[in-house]
């Protein structure tokens, strides 16, 4: 159960920023928003592939 918490809290706001970012964008006149999501996507991606071989080791 405190995992599914952490996840819930860490979540939560993530979703809230990357909805007020759309919303924020196309106030200010942005007219292709979606291209901000697509290269957040490509970056998760590349950040993703390099550090595949890394593991965090909890002591």
């Amino acid at each position: 159960m405190p995992t599914c918490l952490v996840i819930l809290f860490t979540i939560m706001p993530y979703g809230a920023i990357m909805a007020y970012i759309a919303s924020y964008g196309i106030n200010q006149g942005i007219e292709n928003i979606g291209l901000y999501f697509s290269m957040y996507a490509l970056s998760l991606f590349v950040v993703g592939w390099e550090l595949d071989g890394y593991q965090i080791v909890m002591g």
